[in-house]
Formats: C-alpha cells, sequence, structure tokens
C-alpha cells in the first residue's frame, strides 16, 4: 500500500502541473504561477509521505480533498463539459 500512495501522489503532481499548465491553462491567469499555486498543498505533505509516516499519510488526505472536491465542482457546474 506504500508503494500505491506514493505512486498515486506522484501521479498527482505530474497530472496537476500537466492539466494547468499545459493541457488547460487559464486564459487570464499566468499559468505557470496558477500550476505552482495548485503543486505547492501537495508538496507540503510529501517529506512525511517519503518517510513513510502514517500521520503525514492521514492528513495528505484532508489536502487531497480539496482537488476531489474541486473535480467534483467542475463536473457538476462546468457547463462545456455536459458533452
Amino acid at each position: 500500500m506504500r508503494a500505491f500512495a506514493l505512486t498515486a501522489n506522484f501521479a498527482l503532481l505530474f497530472w496537476v502541473g500537466l492539466w494547468h499548465g499545459y493541457l488547460s491553462p487559464h486564459p487570464h491567469i499566468n499559468p505557470y504561477a496558477l500550476t505552482v499555486a495548485w503543486l505547492i498543498p501537495l508538496l507540503l505533505p510529501l517529506p512525511g509521505i517519503l518517510a513513510g509516516k502514517p500521520y503525514t499519510h492521514a492528513w495528505a488526505n484532508f489536502v487531497l480533498m480539496l482537488y476531489f472536491l474541486h473535480a467534483l465542482t467542475l463536473l457538476y457546474a462546468d457547463e462545456a463539459s455536459d458533452g
């Protein structure tokens, strides 16, 4: 499970950077600044996750909820994704 958690964390870091920096950059905001702003909360618990601290893994889930809720909000509210 630790390997899965590390893989998922790095995959999310990669995906958020790719999404905000290249695939769907915001038209009115500097895409690099926005990408860094979205990556900072994911980077904060990274040292504890790399060290395998269970407490950090638990608190990192609260950080991940921000991304999960943002994705759900976009799926619900974004009219362009209704197909």
